[in-house]
């Protein structure tokens, strides 16, 4: 089909909030969204690498928070909990609230965002678990590192909570499973990673 495009991104939400922008800017038929480097059809004639901007992420971003901020928290919380085709349905759902004419049948765009909202209550009741965890680790023994394994890419839900419980002390939470952390130091939050990818993507 003509403009049908398979999308590859940075695995940030801003490059993931990027791709959507420029799909829907030019008209571009998305048969797939995914991270780069995670599949063999970037050999593909029709596949197309996005760079992150982050003036249109923000552009969309707010476009969405004007239509509906129950629908923005969805968006993000679904994105994290990295399921298979997140970004795709994600696409289609978002397509869905932007577009006056969408293609979707209304029983398959309720489907769709039925289960989306079953994800987004999974990732939530797995960042209050985290955070449980996180300050039992940081408090109990006074320590200032705390290594989890959320199921979820919860990090990114994390640093409020634990700013405002935590206050004045410096600590470091690092995610075991995809080898990245939050630090907090002297009023400052940062990525912790040895991996420049990680660090991008966040």
């Amino acid at each position: 089909m003509k403009n049908s495009k398979i999308l590859n991104y940075d695995g940030s939400f801003n490059g993931f909030l990027t791709v959507l922008y420029t799909a829907f800017d030019k008209g571009w038929n998305v048969t797939e969204i995914a991270k780069k480097g995670s599949r063999q059809n970037e050999l593909f004639s029709n596949t197309q690498f996005v760079k992150t901007d982050v003036d249109l992420a923000k552009k969309l971003w707010f476009g969405l928070e004007r239509k509906s901020k129950t629908a923005t928290k969805l968006i993000y919380f679904s994105f994290l909990s990295e399921q298979k085709e997140i970004e795709f349905r994600l696409y289609h759902y978002v397509r869905s609230i932007l577009s006056k004419q969408n293609d979707d049948e209304p029983s398959a765009l309720f489907t769709l965002t039925e289960n989306l909202k079953q994800l987004m209550n999974k990732v939530e009741k797995e960042k209050r678990r985290m955070e449980v965890f996180a300050n039992f680790q940081l408090t109990e023994s006074n320590a200032t590192k705390a290594l989890l394994k959320p199921k979820y890419n919860v990090l990114p839900l994390l640093s409020r909570h634990l700013r405002m419980t935590l206050r004045n002390k410096h600590w470091l939470v690092f995610d075991t499973k995809r080898n990245y952390g939050i630090s907090y130091a002297s009023g400052k939050l940062e990525i912790s990673s040895g991996n420049a990818n990680v660090r991008q993507a966040v």
